[in-house]
């Protein structure tokens, strides 16, 4: 497991391309790191973005370690903003700014694409490159960050969502790599108000996680 404290590498803790024009949301939410230890292993999350322009979108995100053993209250800090490159694409650029568990900057950027293979199913890509210390050991080394995320459309208001993501960094690929599987369920509650369950399973790499983590969060759109 990562040794160092380590800033989300992307703002958004959902894959969600640049909305339109004006358009805000706002996510709540709860991590917990070890579904058999809730009470000291919670991180409560808050993230906020806006859309300025057509194709733009700027957000931040924060990380409170309140019910955290090993976290600070105030954990994180990452501000980002994506840029629609096609109707389906779109290049995102993450900093993580000092906070009470990351003390140096870092920089992330990445390129994200959704493909639709019907009506009911879509699949999303995104791969990320972040470097500097708030995101690695040292500044020589870059993390690599990869992710496929499955939808399926089970109705109006349900969905399903099989998250595969894979880790590394540029020090020691193979030994640092961790490939974790995340299933979640999606519940839209009301127009622009989305409930996500989810739960988190190291399968491979010599750098997965040992215990099972699950995320509870609430997205609202305006």
């Amino acid at each position: 497991m990562t040794s160092f404290a380590q800033a989300p590498i992307h703002y958004d803790p959902f894959f969600v391309l640049p909305g339109k024009k004006g358009e805000k949301s706002i996510v709540a939410a709860s991590r917990s790191g070890n579904i058999e230890n809730l009470s000291k292993t919670t991180d409560a999350i808050l993230m906020s973005k806006f859309s300025p322009g057509k194709k733009t979108e700027v957000g931040a995100h924060l990380t409170f370690g309140f019910f955290n053993d090993n976290a600070k209250s105030f954990s994180t800090l990452s501000v980002g903003t994506k840029y629609r490159l096609r109707k389906n694409s779109a290049a995102v650029l993450t900093l993580a700014l000092p906070a009470k568990d990351v003390k140096d900057p870092g920089i992330s950027l990445g390129f994200m694409n959704t493909s639709f293979i019907s009506n009911q199913v879509q699949i999303n890509q995104r791969l990320s490159v972040g470097g500097l210390k708030g995101y690695t050991s040292n500044n020589s080394t870059l993390m690599l960050d990869a992710l496929i995320e499955s939808i399926i459309a089970i109705n109006s208001k349900w969905a399903f969502v099989l998250d595969f993501k894979a880790v590394s960094n540029t020090k020691d690929i193979s030994n640092q790599l961790a490939i974790d599987l995340k299933p979640s369920i999606d519940w839209l509650i009301a127009d622009g108000n989305l409930i996500n369950i989810a739960c988190s399973i190291g399968i491979a790499g010599s750098n997965k996680a040992e215990t099972t983590s699950i995320l509870f969060s609430l997205l609202r759109s305006m």
